[in-house]
């Protein structure tokens, strides 16, 4: 398969193809909704009574008749999701075929969700563009050339019950203040999105976990706020907690079903998606189900506090990259006008990217918005072939089904901090004739220069490719009372070279840089605590600010103390960079 093409029309053709397959299952539905409603479509009872007789009918198989029973019996309903084969680690397929959430259990129902998966196989009607197809054709999986197979997988939907939240929260405008009302403990779901082996350094033994309130389609779309925790095969954990200001919930309106946002409660907004027990379970299920497949796997799961249960709803392999990891030597001598730092999103191989051209990068708001140039099946979309990374403007989430398919490509993600800037590099006033680009994935930075050749690239890790994110919550309180021996400082060590001499340096030297980063935090701490109580503080009540400084000051230690015991691991290894 050397080109990576569509034929010609091909597109065109696919498009006719998803419109006669939606006008064939919405005919089937409708058939349903007489069958269902004889009462209300009492003049087609002759005609469904005529093609019963002759058994050319459109039936149900017998389990789906069953489960759609039990699911009118209990009040549940349905997810309608693809299960294809071509979803391998090889070709990850993330997000290319439908998923349809709350899908209530009439045959009618579940015969259009049913012909919507079909359907998206071939041909994404919302976007216009083959992107399964368009996806699978990147990773060069030939099984695009046979015969079509498309199963689909009909699920009980776990979520929070119908109705919950009418009464707790409004629809997202931008004038509805976050409601009040606390809502009956461990009722919410949370969905999950966990990777059996985190997959931006591959490191042995530790899992991430990236949960929120609702349905996990907030997760796997990045559209809610989502707490991510590391945890590794001795159950230390560590998360970081984000603001949560709204859920996915199941909504139904005139027979409509679909999911909706809604705003979180007051009390839940900066609470942790998950408990610690929730946290070290999920790491047991992890470790046992990658042992079961002997490789990392990719699950999205559904934890209900109440019961304490976990429902597994999906399972994929993660797409493994051989790992090339190098950076920027030094930068200390480059123009800091030329450097947009950044967020390493995806790491994929850790290796430095040169950018000739602007087809060797795409930039975009989102990044569904960089999916859907990935996928753009136009011959004149040079980037789906030439490019080496992905820049985008807004906060996107290493789980979420768009970055595994860039993962699955070996394209690196950043959120880049001064996004107008790269834009006019490579848009406005493209700067590719007289410099390029140099993205560094470890030091999460993007570097105009005219002569990369220059640049002294070292080999290895410079950092853990994880990204550096604080949380909103406080860590466990650390000793306080301990306080570092003036011997044990590095007072002449620049900041620069004391993150070196931890990373690279032997135990003991390393702990002395540790323990001088860690006191010239505090310091700072201090001043600027002394500070806010002469002159107060103008965005927050003084005591308040003087709180989370204190905060900041225990989390700083709590760090430390995690850094310390294996800062005994060989220089730049793996782990001793993750803690």
């Amino acid at each position: 398969m050397e080109k990576q093409i569509l034929p010609e029309n091909f597109v065109a053709e696919l498009k006719v193809l998803a419109t006669k397959l939606e006008v064939k299952f919405n005919e089937i539905a409708e058939f349903f909704e007489k069958e269902e409603n004889q009462s209300v479509f009492a003049k087609s009872y002759n005609w469904i009574k005529s093609c019963l007789s002759k058994a050319n009918c459109p039936q149900l198989d017998k389990e789906v008749l069953d489960l759609l029973a039990q699911a009118q019996k209990n009040g549940w309903h349905l997810m309608v999701r693809s299960t294809g084969k071509e979803d391998t680690k090889i070709c990850p397929n993330a997000g290319g075929n439908k998923s349809i959430a709350n899908v209530a259990p009439t045959k009618a129902n579940i015969i259009r969700a049913i012909g919507q998966v079909i359907i998206s196989y071939f041909f994404d009607i919302e976007t216009g563009q083959p992107k399964s197809l368009m996806q699978r054709l990147k990773c060069k999986d030939e099984t695009i050339f046979d015969t079509p197979f498309t199963p689909v997988l009909i699920q009980r939907m776990i979520g929070e019950n119908l109705g919950l939240s009418a009464s707790i929260s409004t629809e997202v405008t931008p004038a509805v203040a976050i409601p009040t009302e606390t809502i009956p403990a461990g009722v919410i779901p949370v969905g999950c999105v966990v990777y059996t082996q985190e997959s931006e350094g591959s490191t042995p033994g530790v899992s991430s976990l990236q949960c929120s309130f609702g349905h996990p389609e907030g997760v796997v779309e990045s559209s809610v706020g989502i707490d991510t925790c590391f945890v590794d095969e001795d159950k230390n954990y560590h998360c970081i907690i984000k603001v949560k200001p709204t859920r996915l919930v199941p909504e139904c309106e005139q027979e409509k079903c679909k999911l909706v946002s809604k705003l979180n409660p007051a009390n839940m907004t900066t609470s942790p998606a998950l408990d610690e027990n929730a946290i070290k379970a999920l790491q047991i299920i992890a470790a046992k189900i990658q042992s079961a497949y002997n490789q990392p796997m990719d699950l999205e799961l559904v934890y209900m506090p109440k019961t304490k249960t976990i429902y597994l709803v999906q399972a994929r392999p993660i797409s493994v990259i051989t790992l090339k990891p190098e950076y920027i030597k030094s930068i200390e001598k480059l123009n800091t006008d030329n450097i947009v730092s950044g967020l390493t999103v995806c790491a994929a191989d850790a290796s430095l990217r040169f950018i000739n051209n602007p087809t060797e990068i795409i930039i975009a708001v989102t990044l569904d918005d960089a999916l859907k140039i990935f996928n753009d099946p136009n011959p004149e979309n040079k980037s789906r072939d030439s490019a080496k990374c992905v820049i985008v403007q807004k906060n996107a989430e290493s789980t979420s089904h768009a970055a595994a398919v860039f993962r699955g490509a070996n394209l690196p993600i950043l959120i880049a901090h001064d996004y107008s800037k790269i834009e006019s590099w490579v848009k406005i006033t493209p700067i590719f004739s007289q410099a390029k680009l140099v993205v560094d994935v470890q030091r999460e930075i993007i570097v105009k220069i005219d002569q990369p050749e220059q640049l002294a690239i070292t080999s290895g890790w410079f950092s853990h490719p994880l990204p550096n994110k604080l949380s909103v919550t406080e860590i466990a309180q650390a000793d306080q009372t301990k306080e570092v021996p003036a011997e044990n400082l590095m007072p002449e060590t620049s900041i620069h070279d004391l993150i070196e001499l931890i990373k690279e340096s032997d135990a003991k030297t390393a702990k002395k840089a540790l323990s001088t980063v860690i006191f010239r935090i505090q310091e700072q701490i201090d001043n600027k605590k002394v500070f806010i109580e002469s002159n107060g503080y103008q965005k927050l009540p003084a005591q308040q600010a003087l709180q989370l400084l204190e905060n900041l000051k225990s989390y700083t230690l709590g760090l430390a103390q995690q850094i310390q015991p294996v800062l005994v691991l060989p220089a730049r290894d793996i782990k001793r960079l993750y803690y």
